[in-house]
């Protein structure tokens, strides 16, 4: 998936990743930052824990259940 990202691709609402992903993630930052879908910490949509990562796509998403 990382490799179609530096593709250009971005067809997708949200993006979620573990802190361990983010190493790779973080080089996505020219393709994902100015759509808005870089993973960030802060917004939640960094985590370890599966449960934080299904609030984190329901927040970004405008809260879809």
């Amino acid at each position: 998936m990382i490799e179609k990202v530096k593709g250009g691709w971005t067809e997708f609402d949200v993006a979620v990743a573990t802190s361990e992903a983010m190493k790779e993630v973080r080089k996505l930052g020219k393709v994902l930052g100015p759509r808005g879908l870089m993973p960030n910490p802060k917004t939640g949509s960094v985590t370890d824990e599966h449960c934080g990562r299904d609030q984190a796509v329901q927040d970004r998403a405008g809260g879809i259940s």
